[in-house]
């Protein structure tokens, strides 16, 4: 059932009259889609993080006005503003108790390819999929590339400093960021470039600032280039300032931008990888330093555990031909080259040269394109492949992202290991070597309070560790609701005030996603996904998910089922590009029910059934989606629930009853 703007705020938030003279005000003043019901907060609870936080209700604007408008009117009752792209964000950037502002439904536009500037002008809503996808036509393409770029929009990419594998070669999204437009906290629009800001009374406190705190961050703030954590003050360094470069790694606290102007580079025409399998994951780490004096694009890690799941995994595991028996580290190893033949030649050369300098691991190369696009089929999955694993227990996020200088790297493997194996954890392991970042995930159970004590323990030891070999918590996948707490604690004294009058020239009634990056408190126990426990009679079998409580919180929210024109999963998405369209909305739906978050009666409104109505059975869900979500099957107990207590229509009855 198609959404209709009218008749969207029939179920209002429990702060009632401040809900519907809020929705009411967006109505009149906006032509963006104003969604304040309970299933509009329930879609929006999640992201692809460990939290759940209900917003009190969700704009989609639909131009730059919009935002504007749902700006000033959230000032005026004082409520937060909560940006988000694709909600694909592992630490809960998108996340409070605001309003949450989706840019990614009509925000998605492609202004400007320019090719002799090399550059892209885009809408924050667009994929870098998309972005890459025509960059292409002119042999150009988006450097900094995250695992998720099919589903991660260039809004969200920039507001967290992400990027991906190639980082070694183009730096982090800040670095790539040529200009951007953003609507301040008080509704204006200013445009961020080298030449300064065409806000002129914010563009002079940020030259202030910037006169006042250059020696301070030339002197104190962190080293290491592989950096999401904080405010990305480094910038004040340039000899050429430019503030749109501020923005990266904001997470929203600055404003909501409404357009951003990209670096592109060139497209290499010809790549090689060198796939290496080691016995010890140890040995593998110590010996990234030596492979980066090879000069390789990439160097990207996947560990035992995520090959034994993508063994099981029935859509992914054809893509395992490149592994040999049980390693516990496989290394990617990536050249580029002027020629097929050139790029060969390194990937050779590489493996020759490893040999010489005794380094024990089987080699092997992936030349072709099929046998590339497999291996970096597994890795970019890993994040779901991980958490496809049917148990409360699962590979979970909080420290996942520590990077640290790569030749500390090895150092940093060897304590973090030792601390999991003092607490008896098992984790996993994935990501960029070549960068010092590994992706660390031990198994933990944040549904109960026993688990989240593990992993606050787990964080603390982490946190010391990356103090101790000069990194820092996050190295792309920024701070948000899970890691902003931690600042205070990372950063120099001096350089935490900066960030936080930093904060303050920008947004100094803090409704700009408060909470993040500063001025953020340890999450409450009551934001963490709830666990969910079998409380409704089913109608199938689900013992071999352990039951229906597991598949769904099986759906970690990674959003892979947002992916456009590739594949078959989700169809009523790619049809109606709407988030409660999604395989992730359903998922989200059951849990929210079988958690007791909602009641279960929620399941016979009209709102529920509008979740599911547009679901075709396809069961693509069942092979695409990296956790494997059998969301076809939960639509027939949903069905069989809803016929159970409120019958069957007449539609129904006819077609039952053809005869």
């Amino acid at each position: 059932m198609p959404w209709s703007r009218r008749g969207l705020c029939d179920v209002l938030h429990p702060a009632e009259a401040l809900s519907k003279d809020l929705s009411r005000t967006l109505l009149d003043r906006t032509n963006a889609e104003v969604r304040f019901r309970k299933i509009d907060r329930i879609i929006y609870a999640t992201d692809a993080s460990n939290f759940h936080v209900e917003p009190l209700g969700v704009v989609i604007p639909r131009t730059a006005e919009d935002v504007a408008e749902t700006v000033k009117t959230a000032a005026r009752f004082g409520v937060s503003i909560l940006p988000r792209g694709g909600g694909t964000g592992l630490a809960g950037q998108s996340l409070g108790e605001g309003i949450t502002v989706d840019m990614s439904k009509y925000m998605d536009g492609i202004v400007e390819i320019d090719p002799e500037k090399k550059t892209a002008t885009v809408q924050p809503g667009v994929t870098i999929g998309r972005i890459n996808a025509l960059a292409a036509g002119h042999g150009l393409m988006f450097g900094p590339d995250p695992a998720s770029a099919k589903v991660a929009t260039a809004g969200g990419v920039v507001a967290s400093n992400g990027t991906g594998a190639h980082s070694i070669l183009y730096g982090m999204a800040g670095d790539n960021v040529v200009s951007l437009k953003s609507i301040l906290h008080t509704g204006r629009e200013a445009e961020f470039s080298t030449a300064g800001c065409s806000d002129a009374e914010l563009g002079r406190a940020l030259e202030g600032f910037r006169f006042k705190h250059r020696a301070l961050v030339a002197e104190k703030f962190p080293k290491h280039w592989r950096r999401a954590s904080g405010y990305s003050l480094n910038y004040l360094l340039d000899e050429c300032f430019n503030p749109a470069k501020l923005f990266a790694a904001s997470e929203g606290t600055f404003g909501i931008t409404t357009e951003i102007t990209l670096k592109l580079v060139e497209k290499p025409q010809y790549k090689s990888l060198a796939v290496l399998q080691f016995k010890s994951l140890q040995r593998a780490v110590d010996a990234v330093p030596l492979m980066l004096t090879r000069k390789p694009s990439a160097i990207e890690l996947i560990d035992g555990m995520l090959i034994g799941l993508t063994r099981r995994h029935g859509g992914f595991s054809r893509l395992l031909s490149f592994v040999a028996g049980n390693p516990e580290a496989v290394f990617a190893v990536e050249f580029f080259g002027h020629s097929a033949a050139d790029a060969e030649k390194k990937a050779r050369d590489f493996t020759d040269f490893l040999k010489k300098n005794n380094v024990e691991c089987v080699k092997g190369l992936a030349l072709t394109d099929d046998e590339q696009n497999k291996v970096w089929g597994v890795r970019t999955a890993g994040l779901g492949l991980l958490m496809s694993s049917r148990s409360r227990a699962k590979p979970v996020p909080g420290i996942e992202d520590v990077s640290v200088p790569v030749d500390r790297l090895a150092a940093y493997v060897r304590d973090i290991s030792e601390v999991f194996s003092s607490m008896g954890l098992t984790a996993g392991y994935y990501a960029h070597a070549s960068a010092g970042c590994l992706h660390i995930r031990p198994l933990a159970d944040l549904g109960s309070s026993g688990g989240r004590a593990v992993m606050e323990e787990v964080a603390d030891a982490a946190l010391g560790l990356a103090l101790k070999y000069g990194g820092v918590m996050s190295g792309e996948h920024g701070d948000g609701l899970q890691r902003s707490h931690l600042n205070k604690r990372l950063f120099d004294e001096s350089i935490y005030g900066a960030m936080q009058e930093l904060k303050n020239i920008f947004d100094p009634d803090f409704l700009l996603n408060p909470g993040k990056v500063v001025g953020a408190g340890k999450p409450a126990p009551d934001a963490f996904r709830p666990s969910g426990t079998d409380g409704l009679e089913t109608a199938l079998d689900w013992s071999s998910s352990g039951g229906l409580a597991l598949e769904a919180a099986s759906c970690n929210g990674q959003g892979v089922c947002r992916k456009q024109g590739e594949g078959a999963m989700c169809p009523s998405f790619m049809a109606t590009r709407d988030e409660a369209h999604t395989t992730r909305a359903r998922a989200n739906l059951l849990r929210s029910v079988l958690s007791g978050e909602t009641g279960a009666d929620f399941l016979l409104s009209e709102e529920a059934e509008e979740v599911f109505s547009l679901c075709v059975g396809c069961k693509a869900c069942k092979t695409e989606c990296p956790s494997s979500v059998d969301v076809a099957k939960m639509k027939t107990d949903f069905l069989s629930l809803r016929a159970k207590h409120l019958g069957f229509s007449l539609t129904d009855r006819i077609i039952a009853d053809v005869h």
